[in-house]
C-alpha cells in the first residue's frame, strides 16, 4: 500500500470489474452477496489482473507497439515503443478497456411471502392471505430463487418450499410503508411472488436481483403477462 497507494492496488485487483458490486450490509451483518464478492475479488482472482501483483503492470498488454517499463531510482513506469521513450502514457498507447465480468453476487436471508397465488390468475381475496416468513436463497450467478420454510430446512438441504426461474422475470415496488417496510412483486414466467421486506433486507435484494431482472421498476406498466 505505500508503495503503490490504493488506487494502483485497486487496478490490480479488480482489473476487470463484475457487472455489478454487491451491498455491503445487512443492519450490523456483511450480506451473503459481499462474503461472496470478497471470496471471488480475492481468492479465485476472478476480476485480477493476469500475472502477480509486483509486476503485473510491467506486461500488461499495450496497443501499437507500445510497452510499460518500470524505473527503479524513479519507481515510476515509463513507456516506449523502440522508436521514443515518454513518461507520460501516450494517447494510441492506452490499452482497451477490460471486459466487466459476467458475475453477480448470490444471496440468502429471511423474506415475507403472501401465501397463496401458486396460480397466475388465482382470484383469492388479498384480505384472506397472510404474509408467511421464508427464508430465500438465490445462488451467485444463478437465476433460481428458492424458499424454505426456515433457515434450518436449507441448511439441511430439505427440499424448497418453492423455486422460480427469475430469467427474464421484472420486479416492481407496490408500496413503501411507515417503519421501513418495502412491499414488492416479482413476476416470472411461472408466477408472482408478492414479497415484504424492511429497508435495509429491500435494498440487499434489490441489489442482487438487479443482474437478472434489471432495477426494481416502481409500478407494474410494462410488465409481461404470464403465460396461461
Amino acid at each position: 500500500m505505500e508503495r503503490w497507494g490504493n488506487e494502483r492496488v485497486a487496478g490490480f485487483w479488480e482489473a476487470c470489474p463484475a457487472q455489478f458490486r454487491p451491498k455491503g450490509f445487512v443492519g450490523d451483518s456483511a450480506s451473503r452477496g459481499l462474503v461472496d464478492y470478497i471470496r471471488a475479488k480475492y481468492d479465485r482472482r476472478l476480476f485480477a489482473a493476469a500475472g502477480e501483483p509486483g509486476d503485473w503492470l510491467k506486461y500488461l498488454p499495450m496497443p501499437n507497439g507500445w510497452e510499460r517499463h518500470f524505473d527503479e531510482s524513479s519507481n515510476d513506469f515509463y513507456y516506449s515503443n523502440g522508436l521514443q521513450s515518454t513518461w507520460e502514457m501516450p494517447p494510441e498507447a492506452v490499452p482497451a478497456p477490460p471486459e466487466q465480468v459476467h458475475w453477480w453476487a448470490g444471496h440468502e436471508g429471511w423474506l415475507e411471502k403472501k401465501s397463496g397465488g401458486k396460480e397466475a390468475h388465482s382470484k383469492v381475496k388479498l384480505l384472506l392471505q397472510k404474509w408467511d416468513r421464508r427464508y430465500f436463497v438465490l445462488s451467485a450467478c444463478g437465476t433460481s430463487l428458492s424458499y424454505f420454510k426456515s433457515d434450518q430446512s436449507y441448511r439441511k438441504r430439505e427440499e424448497p418450499a418453492g423455486t422460480v426461474d427469475c430469467k427474464g422475470a421484472r420486479a416492481f415496488l407496490k408500496q413503501a410503508q411507515e417503519g421501513g417496510v418495502y412491499r414488492f412483486t416479482l413476476v416470472t414466467r411461472e408466477r408472482e411472488l408478492k414479497l415484504r421486506a424492511t429497508d435495509a433486507e429491500f435494498e440487499v435484494w434489490a441489489s442482487v436481483l438487479a443482474p437478472i431482472v434489471g432495477e426494481i421498476e416502481t409500478d407494474a406498466s410494462g410488465r409481461f403477462e404470464l403465460d396461461e
